[in-house]
């Protein structure tokens, strides 16, 4: 039931007049094409280049890349024209609340949330919304909700052609982009050994071991399932 909720704020959110709000903006880290995943996957990425953790370098080169790598590979065939810099049809985006979920609402009554921290709001492809609300690390679903979450928003933009095609192009992509945010912590490890923080370098050291492990998850989830999401 607190999954219909969900749905039925972004059925409502996209029932208001597109003319009413065709001048707002995109969504922030809107993704239009699988392009624009994989350059901001790539921007996190590099500013990982420097780091002086070893678990982390580790992770990166031999583990993330190399699936990543993939994780594009796939893109490109699933992605509509096979052009990953194909962009969605302006009469497809919607209204996305982006950083969407239960993390971001407060509970009133059993059948009743309240939804809160639109700061990430704007135009964005339903597809992002639907992948991102599946992987978002604080979003606890079972197989059985993420099959029910991904069937019914699909229904909700059943006119979307492609809507299908992207969702099975970009699922590995936004698994690999929240990864990068996950291991943000890392971009604080060299500051503290060069202060000689000790404290502070254990506390990150700690708290990167819990996040790779975390990481670890969702890349041998995507590799259980051959990069090809499960629930589409």
């Amino acid at each position: 039931y607190h999954l219909d909720l969900c749905i039925n704020f972004i059925k409502k959110m996209n029932n208001i007049d597109h003319n009413l709000s065709k001048n707002l903006p995109k969504a922030k880290e809107s993704c239009l094409s699988a392009y624009d995943i994989i350059n901001q996957i790539n921007k996190r990425l590099d500013q990982f280049n420097n780091t002086k953790n070893f678990d982390i370098n580790n992770f990166l080169e031999n583990i993330f890349k190399p699936n990543y790598l993939r994780a594009i590979e796939v893109a490109n065939t699933y992605w509509p024209h096979n052009n990953l810099n194909t962009k969605i049809s302006k009469k497809n985006l919607i209204l996305s609340p982006s950083d969407f979920g239960f993390h971001n609402s407060i509970f009133v009554t059993n059948k009743k949330f309240i939804f809160i921290d639109f700061e990430y709001f704007g135009w964005d492809d339903p597809s992002k919304l639907i992948n991102d609300f599946i992987w978002h690390p604080a979003m606890k679903m079972t197989i059985k909700q993420k099959f029910y979450w991904l069937k019914e928003t699909k229904s909700l933009f059943e006119y979307d052609k492609t809507l299908f095609s992207r969702i099975k192009a970009t699922w590995p992509l936004y698994g690999f982009r929240w990864i990068m945010i996950i291991l943000k912590d890392a971009l604080k490890y060299n500051e503290a050994l060069a202060n000689n923080n000790n404290i502070e370098i254990k506390k990150i050291e700690n708290l990167l071991q819990n996040k790779l492990i975390k990481s670890q998850r969702i890349i041998k989830e995507i590799n259980k399932n051959n990069f090809i999401c499960p629930y589409a």
